[in-house]
């Protein structure tokens, strides 16, 4: 009971209490905050989710996952502070579960708590976490995809349910913050696999279904976006 008890306070009471309940009591910043709330509530306006517009202009710099993930708060919450940072909060708060998970792995239940508790009350990631940037959905989602490739690579059976969620969690990344959501995952892999003398590994990264999924999910927006503005 009291193991348990333990693991919901770090886990998740102190996440609710540091990332989500201070959302709604400062300012959004310029630029970057304000810019970030901006094209989400243009495209509910206008109904059109597939060119990012800023001030009625088209906004290329960045890919569209975080602003449709705002749009839909600011469809559930309406449009304020609290929703205008969530995306970035609930990533924050899954980097810490999935902290744990790794601690869990590689040692003990005790070890992966001790790691998410650290990792809670980290400043940088504290502050990153509680602001509408796509640094920390891209952070989340190129460490969710490296990890779910080691466990691929590191398990004796291989799932490839697991490589298959490595293709999954890198076209989000693609979708959050452009080629580099591509660049690390795999980059990292294959580094790791080099370093640690299991070159001939390297190839079993490659998936023919893995690739059906990252083109399902990542290229309908690219079509469409270089469609609507060739």
């Amino acid at each position: 009971m009291q193991d348990r008890a333990i693991k919901s306070l770090v886990l998740f009471l102190i996440p609710f209490l540091i990332y989500v309940v201070p959302l709604p009591f400062a300012p959004l910043m310029e630029p970057d905050e304000a810019r970030y709330g901006a094209i989400p509530s243009a495209m509910n306006a206008t109904g059109d989710y597939v060119p990012p517009r800023l001030k009625g202009v088209v906004y290329f710099e960045k890919p569209p996952l975080s602003y449709w993930a705002t749009a839909v708060f600011y469809r559930i919450f309406g449009e304020n502070e609290f929703s205008s940072r969530l995306f970035a909060a609930l990533c924050a708060w899954g980097c810490i579960l999935l902290v744990y998970r790794m601690g869990l792995f590689f040692h003990d239940a005790r070890t992966g708590l001790y790691a998410a508790a650290v990792l809670s009350t980290f400043l940088y990631h504290a502050v990153i976490g509680r602001i509408n940037i796509l640094d920390m959905p891209l952070a989340f989602l190129v460490c969710l995809a490296i990890w779910l490739g080691f466990r691929y690579f590191s398990s004796v059976e291989r799932r490839k349910a697991r490589l298959y969620l490595l293709y999954l969690f890198s076209a989000l990344a693609f979708l959050a913050k452009g080629l580099i959501g591509i660049v690390f995952p795999f980059g990292v892999i294959v580094i790791w696999l080099a370093v640690s003398r299991r070159r001939r590994e390297i190839p079993g990264l490659f998936s023919p279904i893995g690739i059906m999924i990252f083109s399902v999910v990542s290229l309908p927006w690219v079509i469409l976006v270089q469609r609507e503005n060739p």
